[in-house]
């Protein structure tokens, strides 16, 4: 699980590089290919949100974020990410309630 933190945060930084020279920047997903010797794949989604007149990159959580494997992260993720659903569109995750935004 640390692996796939440190990995996370290695695309993490350079999307809030990226994302204050790209003003049209919204989302930014990036594929590593080939991570294990089944062939998997590995998907970081990130999204660029306007909070309080400021552009923020948001991580959208993946299975390996959930709080159930933080034992086996290494370190803490960020907070304040969001979670993707594609009926409901996205919403934050905090400890006290969900809000769609």
């Amino acid at each position: 699980m640390a692996w796939y933190r440190r990995c996370f945060f290695r695309r993490y930084t350079v999307v809030e590089e990226i994302a204050k020279v790209c003003p049209g920047l919204q989302r930014c997903e990036w594929l590593q290919v080939g991570i294990d010797d089944s062939g998997n794949d590995q998907t970081f989604s990130f999204v660029v949100l306007e909070e309080a007149g400021k552009r923020v990159v948001r991580p959208v959580i993946l299975w390996w974020m959930d709080k159930a494997y933080n034992h086996d992260l290494g370190g803490p993720l960020p907070e304040n990410m969001v979670m993707e659903d594609k009926w409901w569109g996205l919403a934050r995750v905090d400890d006290t309630d969900s809000k769609v935004i």
